[in-house]
């Protein structure tokens, strides 16, 4: 008895690590998202300010 709620706490454990790497993944992928458009809206700056040092 005491076995088999040891062996219920480790798979809960893991299944609880797995969630959260997936959090953390779904939060990266969203931040880096965001940088992503803030680079595409910030674009157009970015190469005017190299062109005018060029």
């Amino acid at each position: 008895e005491e076995n088999r709620m040891m062996i219920v706490g480790k798979v809960d454990e893991n299944e609880w690590k797995a969630e959260c790497l997936r959090l953390e993944k779904k939060l990266n992928e969203i931040s880096n998202g965001a940088k992503e458009a803030r680079k595409k809206h910030s674009y157009s700056n970015v190469e005017v300010a190299r062109l005018s040092t060029a």
